[in-house]
C-alpha cells in the first residue's frame, strides 16, 4: 500500500529549496504511489489552493501521515508550527518520525526537537535516511542509486545550505522563547476566567475564553488561526463549527503538554490546564445544547 510522507519545513526561502529538492529526491527513491506532502509547494498535485483553509489542511495531510521528515535548520527550529506538526505527529504515533538536521545545528540546541530520530545533512546523513524511507515504502534500495540521488541533491543545495549555515552563527533567538509564560499573563488568564458569572451564556464563555486563551497564545503562537475561527463561528452562531473549533483547540493545548513535559515551563502548563478545563466545559455545554 502506497505510504504518505509529510515534509516538515521553514518556510524561510533557503529552507524552502532544501526541502524541495528532498522532496523530489525522495519521490524518486521510493515506489511510484508514495505521496509527499510539502506545505510551501505551489506546483504539485497537492498545493494548498488560494483562499483554502490551510489550516484544516496541513492538520488533514498530518493525520494520514505514515511517515514525517523534518527539516531542522537554525529557522525551522524556532517555528511553532514545525513544533506543532512533530508534536502531532508524535502523539498520533506516526510509524516514522525523522529529522534531517544542517550542519550547523547541535543536538543541545533542539529542545523538544531532540527526542526526533536524526540524521545530518551530510553525505552519510542523507544516504541514511533514503535508505530507511524507501524500505519504509516497500522497495529495496540499490547501493548505486541511492549514492547517485545523495551526491545529486547535495551539488543543487550547495548554496542554501551555506547560508543556512551562516545565518546560523547570526541567530540568538532561544527555543523555550516560545513556551514561555510571563507571571502577568498567567495571573490576567486566571483572573479572566475565575471572575466568569453563573449567568454567562455559551457564548458569553467562549468571548471570556478567547480574550484569555489570546493571552496564551503569545507562547503558543499556532493557537491563533483556531481561537480567531472559534470567535468567527460564535459571532455566526454556528454550532457544528463552534464544536469543531472547541476540538481543535483542545488538541492543540494536549500538544503544548506533550512539548512542556520536554522543555518544562510552569506558568504556560498552569495557564493550558486552566484553559482547557474551562474550555472542556464550553464542549460539554455546547454538547447540551445540541
Amino acid at each position: 500500500m502506497p505510504k504518505n510522507i509529510f515534509l516538515s519545513h521553514s518556510h524561510d526561502n533557503d529552507d524552502q529549496l532544501l526541502a524541495q529538492a528532498l522532496q523530489e529526491v525522495i519521490k524518486e527513491c521510493c515506489p511510484q504511489g508514495t505521496e509527499v506532502f510539502r506545505s510551501s509547494d505551489i506546483q504539485g498535485k497537492h498545493t494548498i489552493a488560494y483562499g483554502e483553509d490551510w489550516y484544516h489542511r496541513v492538520t488533514d495531510e498530518l493525520r494520514k501521515a505514515d511517515a514525517i521528515i523534518a527539516l531542522i535548520t537554525p529557522a525551522s527550529s524556532l517555528k511553532p508550527w514545525v513544533l506543532y506538526e512533530l508534536g502531532f505527529a508524535k502523539g498520533k504515533g506516526v510509524e516514522l518520525l525523522y529529522g534531517i538536521v544542517a550542519p550547523s545545528i547541535s543536538q543541545p540546541d533542539l529542545g523538544p526537537l531532540s527526542q526526533v530520530q536524526a540524521a545530518f545533512f551530510t553525505r552519510d546523513g542523507i544516504h541514511k535516511v533514503l535508505r530507511e524511507l524507501a524500505q519504509f515504502a516497500g522497495t529495496q534500495p540499490v547501493d548505486s542509486q541511492l549514492d547517485s540521488l545523495t551526491r545529486s541533491l547535495l551539488n543543487r543545495v550547495t548554496m542554501p545550505l551555506t547560508n543556512i549555515s551562516r545565518s546560523g552563527i547570526k541567530r540568538q533567538e532561544p527555543l523555550s522563547s516560545f513556551l514561555e509564560l510571563g507571571d502577568r499573563l498567567l495571573q490576567s488568564i486566571d483572573e479572566i476566567l475565575s471572575t466568569a458569572e453563573s449567568s454567562d451564556g455559551v457564548h458569553g464563555k467562549i468571548r471570556r475564553w478567547t480574550a484569555a486563551a489570546s493571552l496564551c497564545s503569545v507562547a503558543v503562537p499556532w493557537i491563533r488561526l483556531p481561537l480567531s475561527q472559534l470567535y468567527d463561528a460564535m459571532v455566526a452562531d454556528d454550532a457544528k463549527r463552534l464544536t469543531t473549533y472547541c476540538d481543535e483547540l483542545i488538541q492543540s493545548f494536549a500538544l503544548v503538554e506533550q512539548l512542556t513535559s520536554v522543555n518544562p515551563s510552569p506558568n504556560l502548563e498552569d495557564a493550558c490546564s486552566i484553559l482547557r478545563a474551562s474550555l472542556d466545559d464550553i464542549r460539554q455545554n455546547l454538547s447540551d445544547v445540541g
